[in-house]
């Protein structure tokens, strides 16, 4: 709220006098908040303290009744008013003041500042040049004692943390102290925690003051990442000068320590992204990271590699979903966010921060089981190597011939399950190549739909070549290798309007469910409803639904032959 301000020079706060009891309550509402006293029941006339819907029932009541102003914040009975002058300040003042008038609420004199050149909201400071902490809170954290015990401590971050975005690198300073905070480690307060406990502190006193955001400003990203934590910067791009908006960092977790640099790197850009979401979502907006690989990877003109990390598939994704620019800048130049990186690495336990949202399906008709696969991975001299160096790290020393084709994919190789993969397909033990290579080749697919299918699934070295000379030495191959080519699907008319033209199909039963599947050709709209059957009565019911909410539509195409009783089905269709 603080930082997406408009800037201004003049600011004013208006402080509401017994805010809630201001708001009268209706006959119906007096009467569930009847009180029952020693003297009888008595009916409350005004909104009182106490009740959990109050607060949002009074910013819903502000956000209404000031509606229209631009330059205000509004944070129940507080207001901030500003302006970029003077006059302009005045006249959003005064515009609030007569709402307020109309509306019979008063505000508590005493507490109001009006025309001043900074005022304290929510906390902060706020003046011409930026957002700064109050002064009382600056020394409330000054004078904090040092924590004997981690409830102590908690209190002492859960203050630091309230200005969080306005600390520049303050993940990486307070490591040593959520190290303490290990429900499994003892507390022992040493040297490194001291020395944190002391640079925390300073932090308040000698960052830069951030600015204000401003719409019609370029925003820029800045992103780093160092072997146990991440930061980001959000800045305005003026005249090649830049200017903090905000900060945010946090320590890399257990897991996420034993990334590969470019995963923490890519990892920095994309939780900086969704930290700053309000302020570059539906705009264009610059990242920058010091890592070169990245540019492959989250260049927007460039399409997402074939050969992915499901990790890293996902963040590609996440990132798609925003309109931006990747620049590259040298360490040196990226100091706002690259000085994580520059501190001395401190080890500990930490909190696993757990993995994001995927879904995978797995089969259980395995044609080579996974333990299988894994004991002859274990046995395999070439892939055990492979292995543990994916794990640890890869040598520098020069390796073997047999060694380079995986040395070339190394960035894509990871481990699951103690079995390699390269992106989402099983690397297979020397052993297992004739099975899987007896599976591809069973239906005599041919060269380009055996390769296909291997690469969705499974790789090895030169496994095009093999797949070739497999199918070149295969007589029934070779006879149907010319067959003509299928004949082209007839496309479908587009539709105008949505919800004009609708596709109809069942999907099940799965767990004893069918579900009946609508899709609107236009706008590719999904409707998904539970039914008994594929009966056509079960449809009629569905449309019945659907059709009263969003309207009836000119065609709609399903086929019969799903249907057990069509006529039924037919003659709703007509009616309708």
């Amino acid at each position: 709220m603080i930082t997406l301000s408009e800037p201004g020079t003049v600011f004013s706060k208006l402080d509401w006098s017994q805010a809630y009891q201001q708001l009268r309550v209706d006959d119906d509402t007096a009467k569930v908040l009847t009180v029952n006293t020693h003297k009888g029941l008595f009916r409350v006339k005004r909104l009182p303290f106490g009740i959990n819907a109050a607060p949002g029932l009074f910013q819903k009541f502000m956000e209404i009744l000031l509606a229209g102003i631009s330059g205000i914040k509004i944070y129940l009975d507080d207001i901030m008013i500003r302006g970029k002058d003077k006059e302009e300040h005045d006249d959003r003042l005064c515009r609030v003041l007569e709402k307020l008038e109309k509306a019979g609420v008063s505000v508590k004199k005493e507490k109001c500042e009006i025309g001043k050149s900074e005022i304290t909201f929510l906390g902060y400071r706020l003046a011409a040049d930026g957002i700064r902490p109050t002064e009382e809170r600056i020394k409330a954290i000054k004078e904090a004692p040092k924590p004997t015990n981690k409830q102590e401590l908690q209190a002492f971050l859960g203050m630091i943390n309230y200005y969080n975005r306005f600390l520049r690198n303050k993940a990486a300073k307070a490591e040593p102290l959520h190290r303490l905070l290990d429900k499994e480690g003892k507390w022992h307060w040493n040297d490194q925690q001291e020395r944190a406990f002391i640079e925390l502190k300073d932090l308040l006193k000698s960052e830069a003051v951030p600015t204000h955001y401003d719409e019609r400003k370029q925003l820029v990203i800045s992103c780093d990442a160092s072997p146990y934590g991440i930061g980001a910067v959000l800045l305005h791009r003026e005249n090649n000068i830049e200017k903090p908006i905000a900060f945010w960092s946090r320590t890399l977790g257990k897991s996420e320590r034993n990334y590969a640099h470019i995963d923490k790197e890519a990892l920095g850009v994309v939780e900086g992204v969704k930290q700053f979401h309000q302020y570059v979502a539906g705009r264009k907006f610059i990242i920058t990271t010091d890592h070169k690989p990245l540019l492959r990877l989250f260049t927007p003109k460039k399409s997402i590699p074939a050969i992915l990390t499901p990790r890293m598939l996902r963040w590609c994704l996440i990132l798609s979903a925003y309109e931006y620019d990747l620049e590259f800048r040298k360490g040196t130049e990226n100091a706002n966010a690259d000085c994580l990186s520059r501190l001395p690495q401190q080890q500990g336990a930490d909190k696993i921060t757990p993995p994001g949202d995927m879904l995978l399906l797995e089969s259980n008709n395995q044609p080579i089981p996974i333990e299988v696969i894994q004991k002859l991975t274990d046995e395999d001299k070439i892939l055990r190597d492979v292995r543990y160096w994916t794990w640890h790290q890869w040598p520098n020393a020069k390796l073997g011939e047999e060694y380079k084709s995986y040395h070339r994919r190394k960035t894509e190789i990871w481990v699951h399950k103690n079995c390699l993969l390269w992106g989402n397909r099983l690397i297979a033990p020397k052993a297992t190549r004739g099975t899987f290579m007896k599976l591809l080749y069973a239906n005599h697919p041919g060269v380009v739909a055996m390769k296909a299918c291997a690469r969705s699934y499974i790789w090895w070295p030169n496994i095009d070549q093999e797949i070739e000379n497999c199918v070149a030495t295969c007589r029934t191959c070779q006879i149907h290798q010319n067959n003509p080519t299928k004949a082209p699907r007839q496309s479908l008319e587009h539709p105008v309007n949505p919800w004009s033209t609708l596709h109809v199909d069942f999907a099940g039963p799965y767990k004893g469910k069918v579900f009946l599947i609508v899709v609107d050709t236009m706008s590719k709209w999904l409707e998904v409803d539970i039914v008994k059957s594929m009966a056509s009565g079960e449809i009629t019911k569905s449309f019945r639904k659907m059709f009263s909410r969003l309207g009836i539509p000119d065609k709609v195409s399903l086929t019969m032959e799903t249907l057990s009783t069509p006529r039924n089905c037919t003659t709703f269709t007509k009616k309708i």
